[in-house]
């Protein structure tokens, strides 16, 4: 049940969600925004200013992740350190062909994507309860994209998970407002003014 500010936010964010995502996305993401409404009143997942914009910019705040995604290939990716669900949770939404791992080492945090691919449902994500290095020895099969928010810098996540990707692929993650985009990287404009960038980051050569 949609609580009533949840819904007006919800109403404000529904036309940027709309311009970027496929339309068979929009409820999910309006679900999601429900869970997490309800989940973030018992547990710290978000800060309590991004409980009050959850919609409009918490999770508004991960579209340009999407769009560039959907501009890879994308047919499997995992989410370092997923927390509340941005961007893996949102990308699992928007993008119903691709395989979803969302990889989360607190236990609480695991359990509410737990429950976000249970109920709404997200039949194409994996919940991995576990830290990331410890999971990239069983990715027998190479993945597109690797994801993360405010996790690390690309770098090191090459180091960490660079033995998963295909040759062909990259990270997408966010930089914060104002900072350096990453070296051999483009990234499309913020979300909004003062949202962080997210941007694709490759290899470099040899």
């Amino acid at each position: 049940m949609f609580d009533a500010a949840l819904t007006r936010d919800v109403d404000k964010a529904w036309p940027a969600w709309a311009a970027v995502l496929p339309p068979a996305a929009l409820p999910l993401l309006a679900a999601y925004a429900d869970l997490l409404w309800v989940w973030s009143a018992k547990m710290d997942l978000i800060s309590p200013v991004e409980r009050a914009t959850l919609a409009s910019r918490y999770l508004t705040s991960a579209l340009p992740a999407a769009t560039l995604c959907r501009a890879l290939p994308h047919r499997r990716l995992a989410d370092i350190g997923s927390g509340a669900g941005i961007p893996g949770a949102l990308l699992a939404c928007a993008l119903a062909d691709t395989e979803v791992f969302l990889i989360e080492s607190r236990r609480k945090r695991a359990h509410f994507l737990r429950e976000l691919v249970r109920k709404l449902p997200l039949p194409n994500a994996r919940v991995v309860h576990g830290r990331a290095e410890e999971w990239a020895p069983s990715c027998t099969e190479a993945l597109d994209l690797i994801t993360a928010r405010s996790v690390a810098r690309p770098a090191a996540l090459f180091r960490l998970m660079g033995s998963c990707l295909a040759p062909w692929g990259a990270l997408v993650v966010s930089v914060p407002a104002g900072g350096p985009l990453p070296p051999l990287s483009c990234s499309p404009p913020a979300a909004r003014p003062g949202a962080p960038k997210w941007a694709i980051a490759r290899a470099a050569p040899g």
